[in-house]
């Protein structure tokens, strides 16, 4: 995969004027802001902005996403056939949850400027890391759905993570 041309938005007007598209891509409006641009803070860029002390990186919500894509990836496998053996439905599922899917679905939605990353990431490291970046923010965003739902609905499984997952990874 090419490496993308990203815009980054300068200011937070900027970056919360590209959130309903994205919102609209994946079905779900957040009702808490903070929760959405929380998830798209990379350890990188919460140590460069006056660290822990002012914010929290993304890895909480990037590990919940992550599980989260993976309950309902495999889920789906089985629902569509329930006797699919263990070894022929992992590679399935590692394939659908890979960086390289996980990435693409990034870009297909408008995720890359939304990303806060440190100036490294932004800079060199992008051309080499920006599988590995966009696929977290997907985990990141999916796990902070997981959140923003079960605040809103007070339900540990909302269904709306789910639906979101479903339609943006098991079209």
């Amino acid at each position: 995969m090419a490496t993308p041309e990203v815009v980054w938005p300068e200011t937070q007007e900027e970056r919360d004027a590209l959130w309903p598209e994205i919102e609209r891509c994946i079905g779900y409006s957040f009702r808490d802001a903070s929760i959405r641009d929380w998830a798209m803070m990379s350890r990188t860029w919460v140590d460069q902005v006056g660290g822990r002390d002012l914010y929290n990186d993304n890895k909480t919500f990037e590990w919940l996403g992550d599980a989260v894509i993976y309950l309902h990836v495999t889920r789906r496998i089985l629902e569509h056939d329930i006797s699919t053996p263990t070894g022929s439905g992992t590679p399935q599922r590692a394939d659908l949850v890979s960086n390289v899917s996980l990435a693409q679905i990034g870009l297909d939605i408008g995720l890359a400027p939304l990303l806060l990353l440190g100036p490294g990431e932004m800079g060199n490291n992008w051309s080499s890391g920006w599988v590995a970046f966009m696929a977290a923010a997907v985990e990141a965003l999916v796990g902070a759905v997981w959140v923003d739902a079960a605040n809103a609905d007070g339900d540990h499984e909302p269904r709306l993570a789910t639906d979101v997952v479903c339609r943006a990874i098991l079209p």
